[in-house]
């Protein structure tokens, strides 16, 4: 919602629609997707080669860090602190024997270390936001509660997928294959035909 101030005669209103207006353009020029992912630090070390990640028992570890054939997606973890990160990693069990900690067992060794002096987390990959856009602004009166003011509305448009299963799905190329340019496969063929 967009309010104004003194808004009883026209010029009042047309400075609200213009204010209305430039929030449209804003947002329209600055909206990003945006992942709702959810972490917790780690509490020990890891060493490259092991499968063990131990965070805090707390209700919402609980609910987000679940054995991966509960969930719809089952490669929906990733470790990462300030040196790195493993991705694409699957839970086979949790185990909260009271201690205050949550002992999660991955399905595959870690390919390196994560320490808690770089600020260790164990993510899970949260909901994806996409096509996301100010649909529209409504000008003039706007009820709220039993009273109607005078404001502006902009209403917003957005889809959105769970765990990553984003709608073009990426190959995961991680090489490039270098093209010549035009210039030069044109002199190197006109370089050949000289030669011969």
């Amino acid at each position: 919602m967009i309010y104004g101030k003194d808004l009883e005669t026209e010029e009042g209103m047309k400075i609200l629609n213009l204010y209305a207006d430039a929030m449209y353009s804003l947002f329209n020029k600055n909206i990003h997707i945006d992942v709702d992912n959810y972490d917790s630090p780690i509490l020990q070390d890891i060493v490259a080669g092991s499968n063990l990640v131990v965070v805090q028992d707390t209700t919402d570890n609980r609910e987000y860090f679940r054995p991966s054939i509960y969930l719809p997606d089952d490669q929906v973890f990733e470790m990462q602190d300030n040196m790195g990160i493993e991705i694409d990693m699957v839970v086979s069990s949790v185990s909260t024997p009271g201690d205050g900690k949550m002992y999660i067992t991955m399905d595959g060794n870690f390919n390196r270390s994560y320490s808690t002096d770089e600020y260790a987390v164990f993510r899970r990959h949260g909901t994806y936001f996409y096509d996301s856009r100010v649909d529209n602004v409504e000008y003039g009166m706007v009820q709220k509660g039993s009273a109607y003011i005078r404001a502006a509305r902009l209403n917003w448009f957005g889809k959105k997928v769970q765990e990553y299963q984003f709608p073009q799905k990426s190959q995961r190329v991680d090489y490039f294959t270098e093209i010549e340019t035009s210039s030069a496969s044109s002199s190197s063929s006109s370089s050949s035909s000289s030669s011969a």
